[in-house]
């Protein structure tokens, strides 16, 4: 009578469950290698190097009090003008044509209003 038996609500114990198993452990970044699809090659390393110092001596050999090239602030200002023109003639064209369709939907929607109001009058 030691053995009781189990519950119908619970299932057997399954073989899964009498295997033991390690606890995982979280693999820290320095312990896993990356894919050599991820490693830089030395070239890469060396390339970045590169850039990084000419970019650096090309900023030690400029000179703050150089004279900057003028730029034709009065051409861009118009150029943007022109530009803005354009966008807000475009804009009225599709404010005019959103404004003729909402008016040929207001017409089709209150003909239909009026349709189904004098047919409850006929009934």
């Amino acid at each position: 009578m030691d053995t009781a038996p189990a519950a119908k609500s619970e299932p057997p114990p399954s073989q899964e469950a009498q295997i033991v198993r390690p606890p995982m452990r979280r693999m820290h970044s320095d312990e896993t290698e990356r894919p050599s699809s991820a490693q830089r090659t030395k070239d890469e390393v060396d390339d970045e190097a590169n850039a990084a110092a000419e970019q650096q001596s090309e900023d030690e050999e400029s000179d703050p009090a150089e004279k900057i090239v003028d730029f034709d602030w009065e051409d861009l200002e118009a150029r943007y003008h022109d530009a803005m023109k354009t966008c807000h003639n475009q804009e009225d064209l599709l404010m005019q044509e959103w404004d003729n369709l909402m008016n040929y939907f207001r017409i089709w929607a209150s003909s239909g209003n009026e349709h189904e109001t004098e047919r409850t009058y006929a009934r």
